[in-house]
């Protein structure tokens, strides 16, 4: 049997969302899902990639683990999953799980997200232009 990126996450998407009873009976496994997920992101699917990521964020199928969601985020956005990007974006701007705050991370991964969809740097114009001014003049700890 072949195996694609885009098979294996269909089939991955099976186990996560769809428990089903029938000619080929399908139970919700989320270890199974997330297995199937990381093979699909092995083979370049972005997307799955992405759910690799999602999994290690939210431990499902998983142990939660901060430094491989990290990992994964970047592995995806770098496959062109701008929803990663963006994810990386809002870690770096706000510090988020272990992760120091980092400006200038956080505008060159939101201009990321906005190269890889446009609609996302129309929809996000405030937010990208907000990032900029920060890293342009960052805010000194002043008494």
């Amino acid at each position: 049997m072949i195996e694609t990126g885009s098979a294996l996450f269909e089939i991955a998407s099976c186990y996560y969302y769809f428990e089903y009873e029938g000619k080929m009976s399908v139970k919700r496994c989320l270890a199974k899902a997330f297995e199937s997920y990381k093979r699909a992101s092995e083979l370049g699917h972005a997307r799955a990639t992405y759910k690799v990521a999602l999994c290690y964020d939210f431990g499902t199928g998983v142990e939660q683990d901060d430094a491989k969601m990290v990992e994964w985020y970047v592995k995806a956005a770098d496959l062109g999953d701008y929803c990663a990007a963006w994810q990386l974006s809002t870690i770096y701007e706000h510090g988020w799980r272990g992760v120091a705050v980092n400006k200038k991370e956080a505008l060159k991964w939101c201009r990321v997200a906005a190269e890889l969809e446009p609609h996302f740097a129309k929809d996000h114009q405030d937010r990208i232009v907000h990032l900029v001014r920060e890293v342009a003049t960052p805010r000194t700890n002043a008494a």
